[in-house]
């Protein structure tokens, strides 16, 4: 996808590092406008109802949680984020992870700056989707040979 997640413009202006060190979020590096796109339209473009999400994204995980932590709840099973206090500030961090908390994520691992949150409705969900049921009496296997 050719876009960077931005609100309110249809075209955001992208600062081009490096491989791992571009960003919305700040100055610096050859500056490239792109088409904005967010999570949601994401999401309906390849019909993702649930998914698992791997976030780093150089301090625009406020933005994304901010505008759309009900799409988060809606359909993100487990969030892998990597989240900006050096860019954002700790105070919009800590937003960050009270808006996860209201809509039912964990913390479950975290590695420095990176952290695994779960979704604790989905999870549910999905775990109850995959159990099979073995207490049902199992039907009668034709013999193939007959």
């Amino acid at each position: 996808v050719h876009a960077a997640l931005a609100y309110g413009a249809p075209r955001v202006c992208f600062q081009r590092g490096d491989f791992l060190d571009s960003a919305v979020q700040r100055d610096g590096g050859a500056p490239v406008e792109v088409p904005a796109t967010d999570l949601r339209s994401l999401l309906q473009r390849f019909r993702i109802r649930r998914c698992t999400l791997v976030c780093d994204i150089e301090g625009a995980e406020v933005e994304l949680v901010r505008h759309e932590a009900d799409v988060l709840a809606d359909a993100v099973a487990t969030l892998v984020l990597e989240v900006h206090p050096w860019v954002r500030g700790r105070a919009a961090i800590a937003a960050v992870f009270a808006a996860l908390a209201k809509r039912g994520f964990v913390p479950v691992f975290r590695d420095q700056a990176t952290w695994v949150l779960q979704n604790e409705a989905l999870v549910a969900v999905a775990a109850a989707d995959r159990i099979p049921d073995y207490t049902a009496a199992a039907a009668p296997v034709a013999n193939a040979s007959a």
